[in-house]
């Protein structure tokens, strides 16, 4: 479906079939491992942002050292 173009219809459609056939609680199958990823790469990601604006003392900062210390801390992470 992801390769395919569908309209808004085919998509409700097939969200109607998918609860019809497997529940409500379908939907959310790929909840556990989403939150598995997401959670451990966000904690490590404001660590180390919050890490690099302390030590280069930026109480406001700009966009560019924004801009890098996220770049960096995403790369950690």
């Amino acid at each position: 479906m992801q390769s395919q173009k569908l309209s808004y219809l085919m998509i409700g459609d097939s969200i109607k079939k998918q609860v019809a056939s497997q529940g409500l609680l379908s939907l959310y199958q790929g909840l556990g491992p989403t939150i598995l990823r997401d959670v451990p790469f966000s904690a490590v990601y404001w660590f180390n942002y919050e890490l690099l604006k302390q030590k280069f003392n930026q109480q406001k900062p700009t966009f560019w050292f924004s801009f890098f210390a996220g770049a960096t801390a995403g790369g950690v992470s």
